[in-house]
């Protein structure tokens, strides 16, 4: 009884940690620094705001999203709405690529529930 009840466990916490490495739950679009220097980069219509949170490999990317989004917004209100959180999320994505620290700490944590769900499994047969 005691080993199903642990077999159990290890089955939810694998599923639960499988689901957030899949999902992405660190969601960083929303991080101060990142949506203040996006706003600002579109406010004053400088790029140079937004690259001062990537490194120069991922220059080109946020520079074409960002002259994508500021053609596109003058088109109407609703397109404006649409360019900047598509510059928003093109930066928060990239952004987000650098912190590697939550992700990893899942990925060891789904690492270690797999081999406890494994050693319990073969050996209930």
């Amino acid at each position: 009884m005691k080993k199903k009840n642990i077999l159990l466990i290890a089955g939810i916490l694998l599923i639960l940690c499988n689901n957030s490495v899949i999902s992405g739950e660190c969601n960083i679009m929303y991080e101060p620094e990142v949506l203040e220097n996006a706003k600002k980069a579109i406010e004053l219509s400088d790029v140079s705001y937004a690259l001062k949170l990537i490194k120069p490999d991922d220059k080109k990317e946020i520079t074409d999203a960002y002259n994508l989004a500021m053609k596109v917004r003058e088109l109407s209100p609703e397109a404006k709405v649409v360019s900047e959180k598509f510059f928003l999320e093109t930066l928060a994505r990239v952004h987000q690529s650098y912190d590697r620290s939550f992700p990893w700490m899942l990925s060891g944590l789904f690492f270690i529930t797999s081999i406890l769900f494994a050693v319990l499994y073969f050996r209930k047969r």
